[in-house]
């Protein structure tokens, strides 16, 4: 994250917001939706957090996963999944998931998104009678972070995910930051270059 140039109060934001979600932090918006035009780094940034934390991330391509059956099967998979990690001081420790749900504007209907949130805030291992009772006391159960990708947040299907988001817009990179990145590659490379061709 001390490489990850620009954009630096928005970095603080989501940061706070990855440390309440592992804290099960009550009122907490369970989704985090990064969005903006492509190529802005969206992605980047979430998988940049989530390793922050020290989650395992499983990247889910929301519109190659458009019906509700496959994301159902999907994300019930990865609730059950944790990497085991085996470390020199530790020895075997469990990894945690996050999932990064990219392009989240592309999929099919709504029916997608409402399946999203119950398969990701709600318990597992409840009966249908219970997870109707949570549900009406808007119960979140916290199990991982989720961050959501799009290039629209208008997207009416998107309206039900959005109330329980943190909607952060990412813009271009100005030009200040994109030297700034492109001097410490050419330091670290050796690459000789003029500051003229470098601006080019």
């Amino acid at each position: 994250i001390s490489d990850y140039v620009g954009n630096k109060e928005i970095c603080k934001e989501v940061l706070e917001w990855c440390k309440d979600v592992k804290n099960k932090k009550t009122g907490t918006p369970p989704f985090l939706v990064l969005y903006g035009k492509p190529g802005v780094g969206k992605t980047t940034l979430a998988h940049i957090i989530l390793k922050e934390f020290g989650y395992d991330t499983i990247e889910i391509n929301a519109s190659d996963n458009r019906t509700k059956t496959t994301i159902q099967e999907t994300i019930g998979r990865v609730a059950k999944y944790s990497l085991l990690s085996l470390s020199q001081k530790k020895g075997l420790e469990k990894i945690k998931n996050g999932i990064i749900l990219d392009e989240i504007d592309g999929t099919s209907a709504a029916g997608v998104i409402k399946e999203i949130i119950e398969k990701t805030t709600l318990p597992s291992n409840k009966s249908d009678k219970e997870l109707a009772k949570l549900k009406k006391q808007k119960y979140i159960s916290y199990k991982f972070p989720v961050i959501c990708t799009c290039n629209n947040i208008k997207e009416k299907k998107l309206a039900d995910l959005l109330k329980l988001a943190l909607v952060i817009k990412l813009n271009r990179p100005k030009k200040a930051h994109l030297k700034k990145i492109a001097k410490i590659i050419i330091k670290e490379e050796k690459i000789k270059i003029s500051n003229d061709e470098l601006d080019s």
